[in-house]
């Protein structure tokens, strides 16, 4: 948990700056295996997948983050 603001930030630094969305959606998926509701990393990963046209993923994705709000 403690590493989580990092993550979130090296993800925000792969996608952003370094053109490389496929090391960002890995350390989205690292995050996300430790605290699996967290709504920002799966906001991210929703993000990252519509981005990319992996339409099932992103759904997947924003099922979880409706589910996390509820």
């Amino acid at each position: 948990p403690t590493r989580v603001p990092l993550q979130l930030e090296l993800a925000a630094i792969y996608r952003d700056h370094l053109k490389d969305p496929a090391a960002a959606i890995e350390v989205l998926r690292e995050l996300l295996e430790v605290e699996p509701g967290h709504r920002q990393a799966l906001a991210a990963m929703a993000d990252l997948c519509l981005d990319q046209r992996r339409w099932w993923d992103a759904e997947g994705f924003l099922a979880r983050l409706t589910a996390a709000a509820a």
